[in-house]
């Protein structure tokens, strides 16, 4: 969020029946090769992705746990997320700055007020797919429509 208020309620925080799942990484809030994130479910779902991930994986190191718990709850945290978002800010006025400024016929796109994605529909006229191969070669990547959704539409990325 880059104005306002940057804490919305998730959905879990809004059901009370135990039906959500809530699912956070840590990621793109601290940095890309973190692989740390949280699982908050309850009864039989919990134990049951308990399970599977004593499975997948070793455990999860308690050394980098503590570190990034130590980092979230200190000031610097804060100053980081501040930073991070101006930079998100920023990147996404230029993108959008481009895409006014190309003035494409019969393309819209979202403006959105955080976050690191920008929607952006062109219709029927040209795939998602094809318009992301193009774009690869101009060095710029975008990831198509169909990757977020089972069945999106085509124009979509």
């Amino acid at each position: 969020q880059f104005r306002g208020d940057p804490f919305r309620p998730n959905l879990r925080s809004l059901a009370h029946d135990g039906q959500v799942i809530h699912v956070k990484s840590l990621s793109k809030l601290l940095a890309a090769g973190i692989r740390l994130g949280a699982v908050v479910a309850e009864g039989p779902v919990f134990q049951r992705l308990l399970a599977v991930k004593s499975l997948a994986d070793g455990g999860t190191g308690l050394l980098e746990q503590w570190t990034i718990r130590a980092f979230m709850g200190s000031p610097r945290m804060e100053r980081h997320l501040r930073r991070l978002a101006a930079t998100m800010q920023h990147r996404r006025d230029i993108v959008l700055q481009t895409l006014r400024e190309a003035r494409l016929k019969g393309v819209r796109w979202t403006e959105p007020g955080g976050g690191f994605s920008i929607w952006i529909d062109v219709g029927e006229r040209r795939s998602a797919e094809e318009i992301c191969r193009a774009a690869l070669r101009d060095g710029v990547a975008l990831a198509p429509g169909n990757a977020f959704f089972p069945a999106a539409p085509r124009g979509n990325f």
